[in-house]
């Protein structure tokens, strides 16, 4: 069985081959949920880092749902966590 961050990074890879989010997730039905919320946090982060062109509103919205996956029913589900935004 492979372990989540190994699920992660598989799962990453097909997505950025093009394949859908459900047949990625296909793949490790025992961690779906916390992939599911994994993959969503890093399609946020990959949108703020490829385009600087974001409006203040549109990166504070970003944000926002980063912070809400953060303190879900799950809010770690690599035991790591991360900082909270200072706004800037």
């Amino acid at each position: 069985m492979a372990s989540i961050v190994q699920a992660l990074a598989d799962c990453l890879e097909t997505l950025r081959q093009g394949s859908d989010l459900d047949v990625a997730l296909a793949r490790y039905p025992e961690y779906r949920a916390q992939l599911k919320a994994l993959l969503e946090v890093a399609s946020l982060i990959r949108l703020l880092a490829e385009d600087a062109t974001l409006s203040p509103a549109l990166r504070e919205s970003i944000w926002a749902r980063l912070l809400e996956l953060r303190e879900g029913p799950n809010p770690s589900p690599l035991g790591c966590g991360f900082a909270t935004h200072s706004g800037t």
